[in-house]
């Protein structure tokens, strides 16, 4: 898909994340991974996900330290955290550290992390064309000196 964007949902709950699999799959733009591992996460980082969204209890590692890992290996990508954990300090904590957002996990969950994934979308693609007009302003720049 030229212009999808790859989203890995990591969450260990099958029904769960085949729940917001189908439901962040409604959008015909978006390539959606699920895993049930941190490690399969990270095994899988090659394919450049353009955004992470992992619960925070896995099995196999804790959600913070998949967080700084993903951050350590690919500080650009943005990473949502779903959780159970109604925590305020870990939530704020996440956020310091970085995180896009932290969804509690419930009943609209799925709503929830869909408006997070389009207003991140739309930033990146704001990020995106502030690039390409910097790029075109400093051709334009030399250009203009030449």
């Amino acid at each position: 898909m030229p212009n999808s964007t790859k989203i890995f949902i990591v969450e260990d709950d099958l029904f769960f994340g085949e729940m917001l699999k189908y439901h962040m799959a409604l959008n015909p733009d978006h390539e959606i991974f699920l895993f049930d591992s941190a490690k399969d996460c990270l095994s899988n980082l090659y394919l450049n996900p353009d955004i992470i969204c992992t619960d925070f209890g896995l099995p196999d590692m804790k959600g913070d330290v998949l967080f700084k890992k993903i951050k350590e290996s690919r500080p650009s990508i943005p990473v949502i955290i779903i959780s159970g954990q109604e925590d305020i300090e870990t939530a704020i904590n996440f956020l310091k550290a970085g995180a896009h957002d932290y969804i509690v996990k419930n009943e609209h969950t799925k709503e929830i992390l869909w408006n997070s994934i389009l207003k991140l979308k739309e930033n990146i693609s704001l990020k995106n064309e502030v690039e390409v007009l910097k790029g075109e302003l400093e051709k334009n720049t030399l250009l203009k000196k030449v």
